[in-house]
């Protein structure tokens, strides 16, 4: 996908002008959604369906002409969402602390 390229020139497109030409071409609610789930999930446009980066790409362009704004917001703060929730599911359980016997009293006398 066009966005994800890090050869391309500024203006290519709107996506990798934001990521990598330091370019502002959408909303700011829009970047700050994107820039989120940048970090929330790096890579994840490349790990997408052709026919889901194509939906994207779609809307990016259309998010950079200030169309559809909107509805931008709430496709990226969906996509944050399933982002943070996968991360969740897959995220090791924490550490379950081990039970300590209430009868047992800690060796203090080398401390």
């Amino acid at each position: 996908m066009a966005g994800n390229q890090t050869t391309s020139k500024v203006g290519d497109h709107p996506l990798t002008d934001f990521r990598h030409h330091g370019r502002h071409p959408f909303a700011p609610q829009i970047e700050r959604l994107l820039q989120e789930i940048d970090e929330t999930e790096p890579g994840w446009l490349d790990r997408c369906p052709p026919a889901e980066q194509a939906r994207w790409d779609t809307q990016f362009h259309r998010w950079a002409a200030k169309l559809d704004l909107a509805d931008g917001i709430e496709n990226l703060v969906q996509k944050l969402r399933q982002l943070q929730d996968e991360q969740i599911a897959k995220a090791p359980p924490p550490d379950v602390p081990a039970k300590v016997d209430p009868s047992v009293t800690p060796d203090t006398s080398s401390a």
